[in-house]
């Protein structure tokens, strides 16, 4: 897998970033204006409820991605269940919903960041032979900061100067995670893995 045949993965990467800052910064304060929510520990599930979801299912992808020497199904199927998940969203009416839908997708779309990691690590020492500087994992790491960026900006942007409300952005956002796993169907290759390991 050339450096350039990697974009692909690096939207894939910028996406997920770009959906999940939507996810965790701007949802938990649309939720509590539009609710009335006073409890803020409530709120603040939105985010703490899936990272302790990520935290264990991370390694069993993780441990499927080695198992199965494959990455392009756990990146497509992550990239599927945040379009899912964020058109859920966009009709979530209480926290609480909120929160399960969160906690559940974040089940099936953590396989995005270990399994382009690995893809990317892969590419970068079948590149490199184990000699020159790595550079497919730090486009890679970039790419996330990419979407960081454009996650955590825009949508304030966006909610400050235009008619468009929170859940106008979880769908606009659950496209960009549509059609990121299309172009990853279409375009993305599994980075090969060594039959030793």
């Amino acid at each position: 897998m050339s450096r350039h045949g990697m974009f692909p993965l690096y939207a894939a990467a910028a996406a997920r970033t770009a959906c999940e800052s939507l996810v965790f910064a701007y949802l938990p304060i649309a939720l509590y204006w539009r609710t009335g929510e006073q409890a803020l520990p409530a709120i603040a599930l939105i985010t703490a409820a899936p990272a302790v979801v990520r935290f264990f299912a991370a390694q069993g992808w993780g441990v499927a991605i080695d198992r199965t020497r494959r990455q392009k199904p756990f990146i497509v199927a992550g990239l599927a269940a945040h379009a899912v998940l964020l058109a859920l969203l966009a009709a979530a009416e209480d926290v609480g919903r909120a929160v399960l839908l969160v906690s559940a997708g974040a089940a099936v779309y953590s396989a995005v960041s270990p399994a382009a990691r690995t893809a990317a690590t892969l590419a970068d020492e079948r590149a490199s032979g184990g000699r020159a500087p790595l550079r497919i994992l730090p486009g890679l790491l970039k790419a996330e900061s990419v979407g960081w960026l454009i996650g955590g900006m825009l949508p304030g942007y966006l909610l400050d100067h235009t008619a468009l409300e929170m859940p106008s952005l979880l769908r606009g956002a659950g496209v960009l995670a549509s059609l990121t796993a299309l172009a990853a169907i279409i375009w993305l290759r599994d980075a090969a893995m060594d039959p030793a390991r």
